[in-house]
């Protein structure tokens, strides 16, 4: 169930929570028997204030327990079906201007525990910088005044996330560790061919420490795609 609440054009508070139950017995479920038996958990309580800034831009800025989701859901999701239900607590903030849009957040996940409420991780800091725009092609006029042609855009997501976690176990030990992710997605048409691709590539770069020794992370990924319609 949720809720959306708006005060004027510039406040609002959505909340979201779930309830599930299901009549298995806890050991097959693999739960935890001496635990209350808690089937519900809030997966979003924020408020959000957005306001004119200067101009033709507009900004804003959330506080609360909130499911993230940007881009095409590779880095930042919720995880649904997927993945355990991924919600943090933190803060964000965005400013607009037609196509641009520049957006961040500084946050804590939030672990799910089996029949209890989710707990806030404390050991760790997740937070990124997300800059989006497009590209647009717009057909000159005809004679009479209508278009020759389509409009074709191309999507543009430079992004930048940050982790930095305690007490991560790695194959070589257990360590601090300290991660960046460089990524950038662009999708669109291929002009007026009919044919839309999308791409995406990531570098991660980070370090982990401990008392016994020191590692260096290097790990990449690329997704192309392509399609016609």
């Amino acid at each position: 169930a949720h809720a959306d609440l708006h005060l004027g054009s510039k406040f609002r508070v959505f909340g979201e929570g779930l309830y599930s139950h299901s009549s298995i017995d806890q050991f097959r479920l693999g739960s935890i028997p001496e635990a209350p038996n808690i089937n519900g958990d809030m997966q979003n309580l924020f408020a959000e204030f957005s306001t004119p800034v200067a101009g033709r831009w507009n900004g804003g800025v959330w506080g609360g327990r909130r499911e993230l989701q940007f881009g095409h859901e590779r880095m930042v999701s919720p995880g649904n079906w997927l993945l355990n239900q991924h919600t943090y607590d933190g803060a964000g903030a965005w400013i607009q201007n037609g196509n641009h849009r520049v957006e961040g957040f500084v946050t804590r996940p939030h672990i799910p525990v089996p029949d209890m409420f989710s707990r806030r991780d404390d050991e760790t800091v997740f937070s990124g910088l997300f800059y989006t725009t497009a590209l647009v092609n717009r057909p000159p006029v005809a004679a009479a005044g209508a278009p020759a042609g389509r409009e074709t855009r191309i999507n543009l997501q430079p992004y930048v996330l940050h982790i930095k976690r305690e007490d991560v176990t790695f194959v070589q030990h257990t360590a601090n560790e300290d991660r960046w992710t460089f990524g950038l997605l662009a999708y669109g048409d291929v002009g007026r061919t009919g044919f839309d691709f999308e791409y995406e590539g990531m570098f991660q770069y980070g370090r982990y420490n401990t008392g016994f020794d020191k590692g260096m992370v290097h790990a990449h990924s690329t997704t192309i795609e392509m399609g016609y319609r």
